[in-house]
């Protein structure tokens, strides 16, 4: 089994995501499009905000992007990292949690 190490800020970053997630969901009819998306982007494709994010966590086992568009159109993109699969795949049933009790 990979463990995930994740420092205190991917830790907060990812939780918050989370939260605008579960909030985005409160009316699941308002959500047109969510998706969570397995990416494999070289690092000099990122922005330097999400190199940093990558640096933050360490590796590059995994790269994920995680969007949410409403009704409204607005729309949440998030890039984050795990370090292996089967840390990818617990992060991606906490937002499949999400859909699910909203």
């Amino acid at each position: 089994m990979t463990e995930l190490h994740l420092s205190e800020t991917a830790i907060s970053e990812i939780n918050q995501l989370i939260d605008k997630v579960e909030q985005a969901l409160v009316n699941p009819a308002n959500v047109m499009y969510f998706e969570i998306d397995p990416l494999w982007p070289q690092e000099e494709q990122l922005s330097s905000s999400n190199r940093e994010k990558l640096r933050n966590v360490g590796g590059k086992s995994g790269v994920y992007a995680i969007w949410v568009q409403n009704s409204a159109g607005s729309a949440l993109r998030y890039i984050g990292h795990t370090a292996g699969k089967t840390a990818q795949t617990r992060l991606i049933n906490h937002f499949l949690l999400a859909i699910h009790y909203n």
